[in-house]
């Protein structure tokens, strides 16, 4: 019995050398097989010896030696071994359900009862990505194993790292991240969580919501509401296990969200019985800080663990972004100096280093990239720079990588994604004002945004953590609201006269809207002024100098090329005395004509973004004329660009916006003017002059200048010296003639008034009297065709009727608005005035004295009037209805 044993362990043991050798040798010789010779032979005791030998297992090698590669390609992937198996799987409907009546629908009765509960939880919940199984060949060595099994449990966070491309980006818009739960009010804060697949959504009214993030349901996880607190800025620390929400408006605390208990917990936030806000605040990559920014350039330092101030720091101007280091051993701000700090937080707790952030007055943001390459500042104007790191912390006066000047207004939020290969930078202030950069060769791409998108006012913008989704909230209505449910509260009406229709635009300091004068249905826009938000700004005086400017000079202008204002209303709190009605108002109201768009809307939607001959040259005869008027009052208006030059629905260019202007001395003999208030790249070159005994300027040249861009922009659809980077283009303007193209080329007397216009001696340029009298602004030109106004962005409205018919419908109407709405198209004045009808303005009036009562607003139109010396005319109007 040893003996067989014996004998069956060595054939064991030569069948296992045999495979072996298989796979070392090849299998050219068929080793594993006996020759027919030796199998007549066999002895006896050995085919009982094969009785008794287990059955031989198939191999992988077994396989590939017989050349049995069909059956390795229909073979099966191998499904995961379960880990435990439950005797309630295989109960059936019948016995589960046996106190029912009835079962469901389309269940049968021996079917297995967790097939029914599977099946009802897929119809109601949407199987999560990292549930599912890929159908991948796995690898054979351990190594590989162990990265499978990684990559199984993490789902989409781990992906191969690809350069990006610069040039076009590659990108495709999903579902809104809040399309489940959309606020009616603007986005204040968005943020991805800093390591699972879930995401914040902040509104001021105190609601945030978190979202399940997969790009195409985005399913709601919780809803989290802060009673009384308006939410400015939310963030998820740094474990992911707190969010920390701060407010503007809330003094003396603040609260963060404990997600693990479910608990909203208040912090106090004071300093020997001084209350402070957390407004603008960012947390170190450690978890360990927490800083935020304060009045009169203090920076407040709190403990991530006790929520206590640890630290403080003081600056010389006030403190408008904050940033900390990688290794969070130093905290970066920036401020209305337009000079970077940087603290030590670690060791000195001081600061170490000051550096000039190059041609900016007020700096609004930082940024420093996560392999700490490259460090990125923001202006109140829209300018970008991009420093080398490790130079702008050594040097006091570092030169910018590269400027960016694709923005216009205020940089409010910036963000580099993970390889630091992509940086989103946006603003608050202009609709559809976001923009993308590549990095390193810091170009911006092309594509994005979209010249049709429509995304409104943009508050802030993230990057996923592995940069595989890119999001930013917005003050945009969602699009699933009914017309009806938007005009639902009762019209808002200005001193009784004028009706508040839709949202048309706005500017750095100011929001316009349509309204109609109910008194003779003539459709005015109003320019409202927030004053209680504009005196935040450090410079609140100024600011208010250039509203009450505009104001002043609009009132006293009349000609068909500049912008006509109608009225001017102040609202006040009640009960404040007359004389101090200027300093105490909260906001200012300019009622000016209508106009259905701007030169640079129509530019941007031409092809090619340049226009067709004969209406430029329409827009400029417009633009000259307007000029001539306001130069001959000895107004300097020194802000000339498409932006500012209206245009109406019958094609005639009005100039607006004289904030900046100024109006020399009646007695003055020359134009020189000293402020260089303006858009940079519309700017003559002796504002970028370096010689520093030129302290004042040709006032009435610089309007000239701007106008020749301007022209050159409508013919050729670019910027004659450039306008991607600061310093090149100051280099070209100040040294290099301007870009000779095709069309300048096509047309000797229109380049021949460019060259004029553009002269870069102030003496040598062109006049107004000179343009008006050559060849090219006295001739006609042939062309016929010309772009149209582009329709309205919300509604693609072709006509851009009226939005006030709703809102007049409904004062009409309070208690039926199911009727249908008729478009009503824009009228003039004179047309409307011959067909007016006293009796309905009487009983509408009477109907709006009783809507408009509100014992916490007193709107008096005639107040600033009296204040600027103007004269008001809302009395005369309600004395002519008396008369009629």
């Amino acid at each position: 019995m040893n003996a067989q044993k014996k004998r069956l362990k060595n054939a064991t043991r030569n069948e296992d050398e045999s495979d072996l050798e298989v796979i070392v040798f090849g299998s050219k010789q068929k080793r594993d097989k006996t020759p027919s010779n030796d199998r007549k032979t066999a002895s006896k005791s050995d085919k009982c010896l094969e009785k008794k030998r287990p059955p031989k297992r198939q191999r992988f090698f077994d396989a590939v030696e017989e050349g049995d590669e069909s059956a390795l390609q229909k073979e099966e992937p191998s499904t995961a071994k379960e880990a435990w198996v439950d005797d309630d799987d295989n109960i059936i409907v019948k016995d589960a359900l046996r106190d029912f009546s009835k079962y469901p629908r389309k269940v049968e009765s021996d079917q297995k009862y967790k097939t029914y509960l599977e099946s009802k939880f897929k119809e109601f919940n949407e199987t999560p990505k990292w549930s599912l199984q890929k159908q991948e060949t796995k690898s054979e060595s351990s190594d590989s194993d162990e990265e499978d099994n990684l990559q199984a449990t993490v789902g989409d966070h781990i992906s191969k790292s690809t350069k990006l491309s610069k040039g076009v980006l590659n990108i495709k818009k999903c579902t809104n991240l809040n399309a489940e739960k959309p606020f009616k009010t603007l986005v204040s804060s968005v943020q991805f969580h800093p390591s699972s697949t879930v995401a914040l959504v902040s509104s001021p009214t105190g609601t945030l919501n978190l979202f399940q993030v997969d790009g195409k349901t985005n399913s709601k996880i919780q809803t989290v509401h802060f009673q009384k607190f308006a939410v400015d800025r939310a963030r998820f620390t740094v474990d992911g296990e707190q969010i920390i929400v701060g407010s503007k408006s809330q003094y003396g605390f603040y609260y963060y969200y404990d997600m693990i208990a479910g608990k909203i917990i208040r912090v106090p936030f004071m300093k020997d019985k001084e209350q402070y806000t957390l407004r603008n605040f960012v947390l170190s990559h450690d978890g360990q800080y927490l800083a935020t920014n304060g009045e009169h350039g203090s920076i407040h330092l709190i403990s991530g663990n006790s929520k206590e101030i640890v630290l403080r720091f003081k600056a010389n101007g006030n403190v408008l972004a904050l940033a900390f280091s990688n290794d969070s051993n130093k905290l970066l701000s920036h401020g209305s100096e337009g000079k970077g700090y940087v603290w030590d937080v670690r060791n000195n707790k001081q600061c170490i280093h000051r550096f000039v952030d190059q041609g900016t007055v007020s700096g609004t943001s930082i940024t420093i990239s996560p392999n700490e390459q490259y460090l990125v500042t923001g202006s109140d104007v829209g300018v970008v720079n991009i420093y080398d790191y490790k130079k702008a912390l050594s040097t006091s006066n570092p030169i910018p990588i590269k400027t960016l000047m694709n923005l216009t207004t205020e940089i409010t939020s910036q963000k580099f994604n993970h390889t630091s290969e992509l940086l989103a930078i946006s603003s608050s202030y202009k609709s559809d004002a976001i923009r993308c950069v590549h990095f390193p060769s810091m170009n911006v791409f092309s594509n994005f945004p979209h010249f049709e998108a429509n995304y409104k006012q943009i508050s802030e913008v993230d990057i996923s953590l592995n940069s595989g989704y890119l999001t930013f909230g917005t003050n945009r209505e969602p699009e699933n609201l009914k017309w009806q449910e938007k005009i639902r509260k009762p019209p808002k009406i200005y001193a009784g006269i004028y009706l508040k229709g839709e949202f048309l635009g706005n500017g750095t300091i100011s929001k316009v809207n349509e309204v109609l004068d109910i008194s003779t249905l003539q459709r005015l826009a109003v320019k409202r002024f927030r004053l209680t938000e504009i005196s935040k700004k450090h410079n609140y005086e100024e600011i208010v100098r250039f509203i009450k400017q505009e104001a002043f000079v609009l009132m006293s202008l009349n000609h068909k090329n500049i912008i006509k204002v109608v009225d001017i209303l102040i609202e006040v709190e009640e009960g404040l005395k007359r004389q101090k009605i200027l300093n105490s108002a909260t906001k200012m109201y300019l009622i000016m004509e209508y106009c259905a768009s701007s030169v640079e809307e129509i530019i941007r939607s031409a092809p090619l973004n340049k226009l067709p001959v004969k209406q430029a040259h329409s827009y400029f005869t417009d633009l000259i004329n307007g000029l001539e008027y306001i130069h001959s009052l000895g107004i300097i208006h020194k802000d000339i660009k498409p932006q500012n030059l209206l245009v109406t629905a019958d094609e005639i260019v009005k100039i607006t916006d004289f904030g900046v202007c100024e109006k020399l001395d009646q007695f003055c003999r020359n134009d020189l003017i000293k402020s260089t208030y303006g858009t940079k790249i519309y700017q003559p070159p002796e504002m970028f002059s370096i010689n520093e005994d030129i302290t004042y300027f040709l006032g009435f040249p610089i309007d000239i200048w701007a106008s020749g861009v301007t022209l050159y922009r409508m013919i050729t659809g670019k910027f004659p010296f450039g306008a991607d980077y600061l310093f090149s283009f100051i280099e070209k303007i100040l040294n290099e003639e301007f870009e000779i193209t095709q069309e300048l080329n096509e047309d000797i007397s229109l380049l021949n008034l460019l060259v004029n216009m553009l002269n870069k001696d102030p003496f040598k340029r062109i006049t107004i009297g000179e343009i008006q009298k050559h060849p090219w602004f006295i001739a006609s030109c042939l062309t016929q065709e010309r772009v149209a106004i582009p329709p309205r962005h919300e509604s693609g409205d072709l006509y851009r009727c009226m939005t006030i018919t709703p809102y007049l419908h409904q004062l009409h109407s309070p208690l039926d608005s199911s009727q249908n709405i008729v478009s009503v198209t824009e009228t003039t004045f004179d047309f409307v005035k011959r067909r007016l009808k006293v009796p309905l303005l009487r009983s509408n009036r009477s109907l709006i004295k009783k809507r408009v009562e509100s014992p916490k607003r007193n709107f008096r139109s005639s107040s600033l009037s009296r204040v600027l010396g103007l004269q008001t005319r809302v009395k005369r109007r309600q004395n002519d209805f008396e008369k009629k």
